[in-house]
Parts: C-alpha cells; structure tokens; sequence
C-alpha cells in the first residue's frame, strides 16, 4: 500500500516541480552529502491509526468514495 502513495507523491511533486528528483531514503548525513541541489526527500516518518475511526464489521465494495467531506 505504501508503495501507492510513494507513487502518487513522487507523481504530484514531478508534475509541480519540473526537473526535481524525488527520495524516499531516510535523510541521514551521509544521504545529505551525497543529494543533488535539485532532490525533495519525502521519507515517512510516522504512520498512526486513528482508534477514534475505526470499525467493526463489514466494509462496503466498491473503491473509495468520490468525496470525503
């Protein structure tokens, strides 16, 4: 799953910023050294489940909804 929103990322940021290179490596110092002038680094850091929203029992088929407010 996480490979689909590292896609649309990269996808969203090329389309905005032509010519940038997009990473998904964890910024270290070495990773700094080593970078392009030109590099957007997009590493995840933390992923959480909201308990708040979660449910119980059946999931409707069908894909996401088309509006989320």
């Amino acid at each position: 799953m996480f490979n689909l929103v590292d896609l649309a990322l990269e996808k969203v940021i090329t389309d905005r910023l032509p010519g940038v290179r997009v990473d998904f490596a964890v910024p270290t110092r070495a990773w700094s050294a080593h970078a392009a002038a030109n590099t957007v680094n997009v590493y995840l850091y933390d992923v959480c489940e909201d308990l708040e929203r979660r449910q119980a029992g059946s999931v409707r088929a069908g894909g996401w909804p088309r509006r989320w407010c």
